[in-house]
């Protein structure tokens, strides 16, 4: 019996998977039969197109006849989007991939009157597909390709240009959060390198739409403007990705002793929000990016991945209680799902809330700079486009069901680090503020990282290096981090 289960993001599209008869000879499958899908219309008739790579299909739609679609060579890129007044879904679109090499190549579509839908063909490809009614021009109508309404994607070409050979990106990932600092570091590396790549960010103050500029109009990227805890948005925008790179959170830790509610409801509830969703649609990996101050402090020695969890702020808590959940969703559900836990990162694009982009922004500007405590806190400062390709290592190669510890080895104190800043700013220790350290504030972070240098992955840059780089991108784009400053804390 075929297993038949319902595109949650658009009411009435069915996806079927037939059984699969196979041995040595080769293999016989049952594409389609009437009972699958219970009281609907019965079809009545069989067609074929086909369709060289690079050629597009749609948008079209019927008013009153259902579709059903195997692809039987080849691959196909399908956009479906609901015209239904009054459906729960109306509105909503959605892309998948039929066909191609898979396990799931021999999948069936139904689509039901008044759903537009179209395909691209990825590959030379043959279509075969079933109809409740014979052809009749009066029912079908045409919707424009390129509807921003419907805000289709349909590959990383356009398709009026054609070029086929432009069609395969590397791997198709959503970005949860790849507006703010990290997740804008990892997004321009993954558009760079030829990936398709949804942003999926809702805009708090630390997302930056600054953060991707040059990216719009660019092959195989979007963005989708959404809260991570939003379930039917994220129904309707996962499906067709690859991999879901998890980065949205709350990430402040003195934000979190004012609100450490909000921390709860994004870090927690959205990670849930994002692994169920996956799990739904059936998303190949999930990276949930994590932090390394989910250990809490260690006076000697470092963290290994399989320590005891010891949070000491909501932040960190939030973060720990995210990371429990992602990896419950592989151990009782089976979703395959990688972990990373950095230690403190820095670059371009930190919101200057943070202590480094916070240090230099107001030493560019003359200002002083307050340091807790007596400055003794330690850290493990890793930049960002190291941590990026940690990332990127872990989803193409870790284990899942599996924690990758990422750290750079530049343990300094917080005061050690204050004096580099200086001389890069060319200030003085008069510009040195000391402040009440503040609640809970942890002594020192430190990772070990055999785990994750197993994969073939090494920081590149120095201290030193890193800290030369980011200062001189802060001093060239004052325009960027100025009409941020209102916001910082």
């Amino acid at each position: 019996m075929a297993e038949v289960r319902a595109v949650t993001a658009i009411d009435g599209v069915l996806v079927v998977d037939p059984v699969v008869h196979a041995d040595d000879r080769g293999s016989f499958v049952e594409t389609w039969r009437q009972e699958w899908l219970g009281d609907v219309p019965p079809m009545v008739q069989g067609n074929r197109a086909d369709r060289v790579a690079g050629s597009l299909v749609g948008l079209h739609y019927h008013r009153g006849q259902a579709d059903y679609w195997v692809v039987v060579g080849g691959t196909a890129r399908v956009v479906l989007h609901d015209l239904r007044v009054g459906s729960p879904t109306d509105g909503a679109t959605v892309e998948m991939n039929l066909g191609g090499d898979g396990p799931d190549r021999h999948r069936g579509l139904y689509i039901p009157p008044g759903v537009a839908h179209g395909f691209a063909a990825l590959t030379d490809m043959t279509l075969t597909y079933l109809v409740d009614g014979t052809y009749d021009p009066d029912d079908e109508l045409g919707v424009a390709w390129d509807d921003p309404a419907v805000g289709a994607d349909w590959g990383t070409i356009s398709p009026t240009t054609g070029d086929p050979s432009t069609w395969s990106a590397e791997v198709r990932l959503l970005v949860t959060g790849g507006a703010g600092f990290i997740g804008a570091n990892f997004v321009h590396r993954a558009v760079a390198r030829g990936d398709e790549v949804t942003v999926y960010d809702a805009l708090t103050y630390a997302g930056n739409p600054a953060n991707l500029a040059g990216l719009d109009g660019r092959s195989g990227y979007r963005f989708v403007h959404a809260d991570v805890c939003d379930a039917s948005t994220l129904s309707m925008v996962m499906p067709g990705h690859d991999a879901v790179v998890h980065f949205a959170a709350e990430s402040h830790v003195d934000r979190s002793l004012v609100d450490p509610d909000r921390f709860v409801t994004t870090n927690c509830g959205g990670t849930a929000t994002v692994c169920r969703v996956a799990m739904e649609v059936g998303v190949g990996r999930v990276l949930h990016v994590s932090t390394d101050e989910v250990y809490g402090s260690i006076g000697e020695g470092s963290f290994v991945e399989g320590d005891p969890l010891a949070p000491s702020s909501p932040y960190s808590a939030s973060k720990a209680s995210s990371d429990l959940i992602a990896l419950s969703y592989h151990e009782t559900f089976g979703l395959p799902v990688v972990v990373t836990r950095s230690s403190n990162n820095y670059g371009r694009f930190q919101f200057p809330e943070k202590v480094i982009p916070l240090f230099v922004t107001r030493l560019l500007a003359g200002g002083r700079v307050p340091l807790y405590g007596d400055g003794g806190n330690v850290r493990d400062w890793c930049h960002v486009e190291d941590n990026c390709a940690a990332l990127e290592r872990v989803l193409a190669d870790g284990e899942v069901g599996t924690v990758y510890n990422v750290g750079a080895g530049a343990e300094v104190d917080n005061l050690d680090l204050t004096r580099r800043l200086l001389d890069l700013c060319g200030a003085d220790e008069s510009a040195v503020q000391y402040v009440a350290d503040r609640p809970g504030h942890d002594r020192r972070y430190s990772v070990d990282t055999t785990r994750i240098r197993s994969l073939g992955w090494a920081p590149t840059r120095s201290l030193d290096e890193g800290l030369t780089e980011t200062v001189a991108w802060y001093r060239d784009h004052q325009d960027w981090w100025e009409p941020l400053l209102g916001d910082a804390r």
